[in-house]
């Protein structure tokens, strides 16, 4: 976790707001770990009476403590698209002003969230209530996504086909590029994201039946290991997603002499991810320097947006 966390300050990928709820994420996924460990291993030695484990509070706490963590952690995605949301509506200054009460308050949400479905699962009953509840957000969070990602596309090219006016200043537009490339990524992992909350919901509810106990430790143990993957493989797909995440761990390596100094070239890409000639990058970029310099401002951003 303190890896990730060392990682996520250096690479400054995103946003201050985005980031703090990726971070609180780690920390999520690193709790709930840390108690189905101590969970498994009261079982193990039999600290517990295993035919009512949750009479003992050296189990009935890491027992909330996972299923806290667990629902938090599923509905993170939902969080990350609220961000985005704010992102999207401050654009006139949310670079410059970080609004850090945004992600306060998000992650403040998440976690009353994650222990208020304990409360709710005091009765098994309420189990595919809350499941119900956990599917509509994710599904609720896709959409919003993708809604996300038609609107800055919108406000981006309002922008640069009205790129004669200078109505709009370079913090808009590199809040819009942004706001783009975060919703890139977001792309690669909301599948990932998606299908092991899937896996994770499903195991809890087969696990709120009446099944037999060869069964339920089948179904506990899909759910430990869903859990886990689910955490080991998170800052892998980040690893891959981000070119800032992925080049502080490179150098991270390559300071231990674990991976060699590579001279390949990457080629350069636009704010939608796509390869840029380079033989055109330079003259492309200061005539649109120039254009805007010498623009003259008529029309404001929503304007263009809506036409």
């Amino acid at each position: 976790m303190l890896f990730n966390f060392i990682i996520l300050i250096r690479a400054s990928q995103f946003h201050f707001n985005f980031c703090c709820i990726q971070g609180w994420l780690f920390v999520i996924h690193f709790n709930d770990n840390i108690a189905i460990l101590i969970m498994r291993i009261t079982m193990i030695f039999e600290f517990v009476d295993n035919s009512n484990p949750a009479s003992s509070l050296l189990f009935w706490i890491p027992m909330n403590v996972t299923v806290a963590c667990m629902f938090a952690a599923i509905s993170t995605l939902f969080f990350l698209a609220v961000e985005r949301c704010c992102a999207t509506f401050f654009i006139q200054d949310y670079e410059i002003n970080k609004r850090r009460s945004i992600s306060v308050l998000l992650n403040l949400l998440l976690t009353m969230f994650g222990f208020g479905s304990c409360f709710v699962l005091t009765e098994k009953e309420n189990t595919a209530y809350l499941i119900v509840i956990l599917l509509v957000i994710n599904a609720f969070a896709l959409v919003l996504h993708f809604l996300l990602q038609w609107w800055n596309r919108k406000i981006y090219g309002g922008l640069h086909d009205y790129s004669y006016l200078s109505s709009y200043s370079l913090t808009q537009r590199f809040q819009v590029a942004e706001n783009i490339k975060s919703l890139q990524m977001l792309n690669k992992i909301i599948y990932y994201m998606g299908f092991m909350n899937l896996i994770i919901v499903l195991s809890v509810l087969f696990s709120s039946f009446d099944l037999s106990p060869e069964l339920e430790l089948f179904i506990t143990f899909c759910l430990d290991t869903a859990i886990f993957v689910y955490s080991f493989c998170y800052p892998i797909i980040m690893y891959h997603s981000c070119e800032r995440w992925k080049s502080e761990i490179d150098s991270f390596f390559k300071f231990l002499g674990c991976v060699r100094h590579s001279s390949k070239v990457h080629p350069i890409l636009n704010t939608f991810g796509k390869s840029m000639e380079h033989a055109n990058t330079m003259s492309n970029h200061f005539d649109h320097l120039k254009v805007s310099w010498e623009a003259v401002p008529r029309k404001s951003v929503i304007s263009i947006v809506s036409q």
